[in-house]
């Protein structure tokens, strides 16, 4: 586990920034639970012996053909919003940095 982490932190690096907090989200969520799931390592998970990558585009398609792996509440929305930042869903590249900022204050409120 520790090395799956180690180089998908080495993969990201250098990434877009959507795409390390993506990654992070996953890792820091309830001590990476879903880099602990075979079910989920087997199919969205790549080594090629080069990188350790997270391919949210799969991973995004199969959320929205509801064929992800089974989850709770709390982990199942962990996961789609890893792949929404990890396919840049929302657009978050392009927004300016008051678009940004509105939407943090948005989510801070939504959990009030």
């Amino acid at each position: 586990m520790a090395t799956m982490i180690s180089d998908l932190r080495d993969w990201i690096r250098d990434h877009d920034p959507h795409v390390r907090a993506a990654v992070e989200l996953l890792i820091a969520h309830n001590d990476a639970v879903w880099l602990r799931r075979e079910d989920f390592v087997d199919r969205f998970v790549d080594d090629d012996g080069h990188n350790t990558v997270i391919d949210f585009a799969t991973l995004a398609a199969a959320l929205e053909a509801g064929t992800a792996p089974g989850a709770c509440e709390t982990e199942a929305g962990v996961l789609r919003l890893a792949a929404d930042l990890g396919t840049d869903r929302w657009g978050i590249r392009q927004m300016s940095d008051a678009a940004v900022h509105r939407v943090r204050v948005a989510i801070a409120v939504a959990t009030e």
